[in-house]
C-alpha cells in the first residue's frame, strides 16, 4: 500500500481528516478536505487521487484525471482510419496473444495494408452488410464501427483470411461459415411477417 494512501487510524478518522505517514513530503498539489485529492490540469475539476494514476515508481500522480486520459487516448485512436485499425489490430493480439485461443499471424502493420488493399475494392462499405463503417469510440459499443472478421472462422488471423466489416455484422456471423451465416440471415428475413403473430402471442402470455 502506498504511504499517501495508507489508511487513517481510529484518532484521525474522528476528526474527518485522512493521515499520511511523512507529511513533510506532501506536496502543495495535495488538497486535504476530509480526503486527498487534486485539480485536473486539463479539465480542472478537483477528484480524488483515486482518479489519477501514480508516475515515477508511485511517488507523484499525473496531472491529468483518467477521464481527461482517456479522451485524449481515444482522440489519437480515432485520428484517422488507419490509427483506428492499429488500436484494433494491438488489442486483438493483446486479447487472444496470451489466451492462444486464436491464432494470428500478422503484425499490426500488416492489418493496415490489408484494409488500404481493401480500401480500394470496397470503400469504407462493410464487404458483408453494405452499410458504411465507422470508427467511433467513447459512445459504447458502435454497431458500425470497424471490426475485424476471419472469413473462414477455423484459420487463423492470417491473409486471405481477413476482412474489415462492420461490428455488427462480425457479432452476427460470430465462429459461423459464411454460407451459414448468409443461410440464417435469409431464413430470418423471410419470417419477419411473423413478428406481429410473435408479439401477439407475447401479450397474451403476459396477460395470462
Amino acid at each position: 500500500m502506498s504511504r499517501f494512501t495508507s489508511q487513517p487510524s481510529s484518532s484521525d478518522t474522528s476528526t474527518g481528516v485522512k493521515f499520511i505517514i511523512k507529511k513533510e513530503i506532501l506536496p502543495s498539489k495535495y488538497q486535504v478536505h476530509g480526503s486527498l485529492t487534486q485539480i485536473c490540469n486539463k479539465c480542472h475539476v478537483e477528484r480524488s487521487i483515486d482518479y489519477f494514476h501514480w508516475r515515477d515508481h508511485k511517488t507523484k500522480l499525473q496531472k491529468q484525471c483518467n477521464v481527461c486520459r482517456r479522451k485524449i487516448d481515444q482522440q489519437h485512436k480515432t485520428k484517422n482510419v488507419y490509427q483506428y485499425i492499429l488500436y484494433l489490430a494491438k488489442r486483438l493480439q493483446y486479447k487472444f496473444g496470451k489466451k492462444l485461443r486464436k491464432t494470428c499471424y500478422l503484425q499490426k502493420e500488416e492489418f493496415v495494408e490489408l484494409f488500404i488493399e481493401q480500401h480500394k475494392l470496397f470503400g469504407m462499405k462493410c464487404p458483408y452488410s453494405g452499410v458504411t463503417m465507422t470508427y467511433d469510440l467513447g459512445e459504447g459499443k458502435k454497431e458500425t464501427n470497424i471490426s475485424i472478421d476471419r472469413f473462414n472462422s477455423d484459420k487463423p488471423y492470417e491473409k486471405g483470411n481477413i476482412i474489415f466489416c462492420c461490428s455488427i455484422s462480425n457479432t452476427m456471423k460470430y465462429n459461423s461459415a459464411y454460407h451459414r451465416f448468409i443461410e440464417w440471415c435469409d431464413r430470418l428475413a423471410a419470417h419477419k411477417d411473423e413478428i406481429p403473430a410473435i408479439k401477439e402471442y407475447l401479450c397474451k402470455q403476459k396477460n395470462k
